[in-house]
């Protein structure tokens, strides 16, 4: 549980976007419809390989990718549910960016 500091903002985010599409509190909105494009676009910046953007130091604990998936399917599921289309669909690129990053990361097996 190391990397539990690691993913606190991760976390924060999930509560909010439950609490803006559950509640729908104008800050907590404000803070979805601010932060999902900055997300978006950190991990464009990061999938294509900028240069500017890393997601974490190193010796810095990394989550177990099932923790991401999941606070992203959290996030996709609640922003469909509430009918809020554009941010569900930015959520699920984030999520596909973050799998197709882990997946160019992952060592490939040796073929014999």
């Amino acid at each position: 549980m190391k990397w539990l500091p690691s993913v606190l903002i991760d976390i924060i985010v999930t509560v909010v976007i439950l609490v803006a599409t559950v509640l729908g509190p104008e800050w907590a909105m404000w803070v979805v419809w601010i932060y999902t494009p900055f997300m978006v676009l950190m991990k464009v910046l990061a999938f294509f390989g900028s240069g500017i953007v890393g997601a974490f130091k190193p010796g810095q604990a990394a989550p177990p990718p099932w923790f991401l998936h999941l606070l992203y399917a959290v996030n996709v599921g609640a922003l469909l549910a509430y009918g809020w289309w554009i941010w569900a669909v930015q959520w699920a690129l984030i999520w596909i960016l973050s799998f197709a990053a882990e997946a160019r990361a992952r060592p490939k097996a040796k073929k014999k």
